[in-house]
Order: structure tokens, then C-alpha cells, then sequence
């Protein structure tokens, strides 16, 4: 990955992941819910319910490339790998 991947990345898991060290589906689940409050929708609105389902998705395509239903930060990784 280039310097510009490894940004977004880490952009993408501070965003999801929050304060954990991995991502999980769960994670996905309470930005679909941080994001239907501030839309001032309710969690189980179908529009939260939808959304929730387009990041299944993307999680179910993290989780088929990923070595573990875990995926850890770049950060993390790169720590590893030294």
C-alpha cells in the first residue's frame, strides 16, 4: 500500500473501530447508529436498517480477505511486522 492507502485506511478503522483495536461487525453495527442519531432517526428505522445492511456488506467483503473475522489497525500491523 502507498502512503495515500495507508491514510484512508486508518481513516476508515478510526472511524469504525472507534476506541477498540479491532474491527468487528459490531462496530459497524454502532456507526450505523451514531450516524441514524445524528440524522435524528430512530436505530430500528428502516433507513438505519438499510444502511446497516450496505455495511454488512462491506464488512462480509473486509471479512473474505481478512485472515481473521478480526481485522486489526494498519497501525497495529505495522508494529507486528517489525
Amino acid at each position: 500500500m502507498d502512503d495515500i492507502q495507508l491514510a484512508r485506511y486508518d481513516r476508515m478503522f478510526r472511524a469504525y473501530a472507534a476506541d477498540d483495536d479491532y474491527l468487528t461487525r459490531d462496530c459497524f453495527t454502532r456507526h450505523t447508529r451514531k450516524l441514524a442519531a445524528i440524522r435524528g432517526e430512530a436505530p430500528d428505522s428502516a433507513h438505519a436498517a438499510a444502511f446497516d445492511d450496505e455495511l454488512g456488506n462491506v464488512w462480509d467483503q473486509l471479512a473474505a480477505v481478512a485472515d481473521t473475522e478480526l481485522l486489526r489497525s494498519e497501525a497495529d500491523l505495522l508494529q507486528r511486522a517489525d
